[in-house]
């Protein structure tokens, strides 16, 4: 069947997990650009429940906003589609929906998006603060942003 008759390895599983997880962060980064905060809020809690790797996760978010806003930037000097897909090596589908997120942001907007990552990346590094309360406030935050 799926494994060939092979051992599943807590390493095959780990793999599955991440690619799940940065499947996650970019529908994440999806419901932010279309606003819609409950679905965003739900999938940020189930993400920290499968994932309890609160560094890993911003991270992940950030990264998505910075590739937002180098998209953003490659579009305006006339970057299309196909050539987006060719420099960040992704399905030219994958490049269209990007597109789409990044459209729905302005560049100052963008720009105080990763802000408010770094902030809360920042705060999760100091001791006795509660991350996930940090990832909730994170994520209203990112709402607020007009």
């Amino acid at each position: 069947s799926y494994t060939e008759g092979k051992k599943i390895t807590k390493n095959d599983i780990d793999k599955l997990i991440v690619n799940s997880s940065e499947d996650d962060i970019f529908d994440l980064v999806d419901l932010i650009s279309q606003r819609k905060v409950e679905r965003a809020i739900d999938l940020l809690d189930e993400l920290l429940l499968k994932n309890d790797q609160h560094m890993l996760i911003i991270t992940n978010i950030e990264n998505n906003f910075k590739r937002l806003y180098e998209i953003k930037i490659l579009s305006k000097n006339g970057y299309d589609v196909n050539s987006l897909a060719s420099k960040y090596k992704l399905p030219t589908f994958v490049c269209e929906k990007i597109i789409s997120q990044c459209n729905k942001f302005t560049m100052n907007q963008l720009q105080k998006l990763m802000e408010i990552c770094l902030e809360t990346e920042n705060k999760l590094k100091s001791s006795g603060v509660d991350k996930t309360m940090e990832m909730e406030f994170m994520l209203f935050n990112i709402f607020m942003v007009k």
